[in-house]
């Protein structure tokens, strides 16, 4: 292997940061066989940075969770599960790599989720969280989401 892709492959292709000792996937172009890696970090920014929608982000985050409450359980369930090889601890497929991963993933997204509730203005997040208390059936909370969402409206007609 040439030096110059050993050290693409020991070192986030985004970030920089060492891999080493991760379980960081390989990807290698179709067409141009370049490879590269990437630590988890960046792979989460990648998927989170995918997301549109607040809809979207509470789907992916529902999911996240129920992922991280499964892979929990299996590792209490099983504490003598081996980490990995002491010298590949870090590239094995573990519980607990798993368990690691998908915790960054559901802070990539819950953060994800904040700053499209913070472009969306405040009409829009109401109109958001409107949606969901009905979806709760709590028609009361809807209501005086409801009226504050009028209330902005007005105000912003009358300034323009």
């Amino acid at each position: 292997m040439h030096p110059s892709n050993h050290h693409k492959l020991t070192t986030c292709s985004t970030c920089g940061q060492s891999l080493e000792n991760s379980a960081s996937p390989i990807e290698v172009h179709s067409e141009t066989g370049e490879t590269r890696r990437r630590c988890a970090a960046c792979l989460a920014k990648e998927y989170a940075n995918s997301i549109t929608t607040v809809e979207q982000a509470d789907r992916l985050n529902t999911e996240l969770e129920d992922l991280i409450a499964r892979v929990d359980r299996l590792i209490e369930q099983n504490p003598d599960t081996p980490t990995g090889f002491t010298s590949l601890a870090g590239l094995a497929a573990t519980p607990l790599n798993s368990f690691r991963t998908l915790l960054i993933h559901l802070a990539e997204v819950q953060s994800r989720r904040q700053e499209i509730l913070a472009q969306d203005g405040s009409e829009a997040r109401l109109a958001y969280e409107i949606r969901q208390a009905v979806a709760e059936e709590d028609y009361e909370r809807a209501a005086e989401l409801k009226g504050q969402r009028e209330h902005a409206m007005q105000i912003r007609h009358r300034s323009t």
